[in-house]
């Protein structure tokens, strides 16, 4: 063989072997390919990138009944937020528990609905790198396990109390705790709390952070109380504030035992008593004579215009126009926020008729 044929010979042979390094190394970034799609945290992941994994040395989370968060710290030194997903016993339940997807670099909130009493939550979160298809292990969560909270639920902040017309509105803002259920409301007069046991004036639920206290005097003080409670009746020992009531609107708007209608021979009445709201006087007058006193002719028609004045505590404001009553009145009336009534009553009696006796009561003239 002549030398240009060996020479073409090592040629080819150097080819050949080019070749077949060329496919190995095909071969090898194939195979290794797969692991930039699934490899565990330890060797790979870890050892180029950082790994993720449950961190503090937690070995269990206790939750309270009802809607919980657990907050799970996490080493990840990845430094990048992750997405996760929960499997709950091995199987997702979505509408009961899941995580903040995606999450803190740092940890995982895991929310969990409805929990009961001795209930307990393996849990194991399927975790991925945010923005990429790198998967890691799965996180297997310390167990977490739902007791009963035998401590009272914080208090309300920021209570605050505004007077109406004999209410007061009570605002505030609900603690944070998971298992704060309702709030609690007691009253009394004056400037000491109610005693504990006092039946509450109002249960108000979680979210609502308000409350209208009503039936309430003017002008006088009032201490509320208010008191948070979780869902296992534990119950705060409560805030309280001092405040008065708005003045109360007038609601006695019948004149028939205060105001005595005009009769033949009778003297007329110039002022009365009044009830626990007003006092009040009356003027008198008809037709001819705008200014009547002393006794009432007969066949006369007379005005009475009632002037009331409000007790302390109470306010004409807010009483609606012509809402007194009088029965027997021909006409009564009065303007809004009014505590000024006109009442016409019907001709006094003719004369020569009888005169209608409108004292019943035998008590001064009998002896027992």
């Amino acid at each position: 063989m002549t030398v240009p044929g060996i020479r073409s010979i090592i040629e080819h042979m150097n080819k050949l072997g080019s070749y077949l390094s060329t496919a190995i190394l095909l071969l090898t970034v194939l195979l290794s390919g797969c692991d930039l799609f699934y490899k565990p945290i330890d060797p790979y992941i870890q050892g180029q990138t950082g790994g993720v994994r449950t961190a503090g040395g937690i070995d269990h989370y206790t939750i309270s009944p009802g809607d919980s968060t657990v907050t799970v710290p996490l080493e990840n030194s990845l430094g990048s937020p992750l997405r996760v997903s929960v499997l709950n016993n091995g199987a997702p339940d979505p509408e009961r528990i899941w995580a903040d997807d995606p999450v803190a670099a740092d940890r995982v909130v895991i929310h969990i609905k409805g929990a009961e009493v001795d209930e307990t939550f393996n849990l194991t979160l399927k975790v991925r790198a945010e923005g990429s298809n790198r998967v890691f292990d799965d996180l297997v969560i310390p167990p977490i396990t739902c007791v009963r909270n035998e401590s009272a639920p914080a208090e309300v902040s920021d209570l605050n109390a505004t007077a109406e017309k004999g209410s007061v509105v009570l605002t505030w803002i609900d603690p944070t705790d998971s298992d704060f259920d309702k709030v609690l409301i007691t009253y009394t007069l004056g400037t000491a709390p109610a005693a504990p046991g006092t039946a509450p004036a109002a249960e108000v639920a979680k979210g609502t952070k308000k409350a209208t206290i009503s039936s309430l005097v003017g002008s006088k003080e009032y201490t509320f109380t208010v008191q948070t409670v979780n869902t296992t009746g534990n119950i705060s020992d409560g805030k309280t504030i001092t405040a008065g009531a708005g003045d109360t609107v007038v609601t006695a708007l019948a004149l028939d035992a205060l105001v005595t209608a005009p009769v033949k021979g009778e003297t007329s009445q110039s002022t009365f008593a009044g009830n626990n709201q007003y006092n009040g006087t009356i003027a008198w007058s008809t037709n001819t004579n705008p200014a009547h006193t002393g006794s009432f002719a007969t066949s006369t028609v007379y005005m009475a215009v009632v002037t009331l004045t409000a007790k302390s505590g109470y306010t004409f404001t807010g009483v609606p126009a012509n809402s007194f009553t009088y029965s027997g009145a021909t006409t009564i009336a009065n303007a809004v926020d009014s505590g000024t009534v006109t009442i016409t009553f019907p001709a006094t009696a003719a004369v020569g008729s009888a005169t209608s006796i409108n004292t019943l009561s035998l008590d001064s003239l009998v002896t027992a």
